[in-house]
């Protein structure tokens, strides 16, 4: 039977009863996977990281096509916002003359925007991939 008379994240829980605590949710959520009609898994992260707990469920096959092509998407972002970067550092030396000094900033100004946009797009692609699944 769970101990459920402590609160999960009562103050003042020795390090022990924590983990007992910890122990025991984990079980009581593994048996609510059991329950589900396709395989799942929960990744639960430290709250002060504030990374949101994470639920994968595998994908039918319908959606395999997408999420590949989903993720096909995300790592052709991540080349794209590779290059950018290596223009950016390219445009930093040119910004030290004199003559080059105005449109190295104007370039630079743009890589940083077009930056901002595939990173922007990234999420974007992340937030469906996870949808998709």
């Amino acid at each position: 039977m769970l101990n459920t008379s402590i609160p999960a994240t009562a103050e003042g829980m020795s390090e022990i009863h924590v983990e007992k605590r910890i122990a025991e949710l984990g079980k009581e959520i593994s048996h609510l996977l059991d329950r589900k009609a396709q395989p799942a898994t929960l990744m639960v992260f430290p709250a002060s990281t504030r990374f949101e707990p994470r639920f994968e469920t595998d994908i039918c096959v319908g959606q395999s096509a997408l999420s590949s092509a989903l993720i096909k998407g995300a790592d052709n972002i991540d080349a794209a916002r590779s290059i950018v970067d290596l223009m950016n550092y390219a445009l930093e030396s040119m910004s030290g003359d004199e003559n080059l000094r105005t449109e190295a900033n104007a370039l630079q100004f743009g890589m940083n925007s077009l930056g901002k946009h595939l990173n922007s797009a990234k999420a974007e692609f992340e937030k469906a991939r996870s949808l998709a699944q």
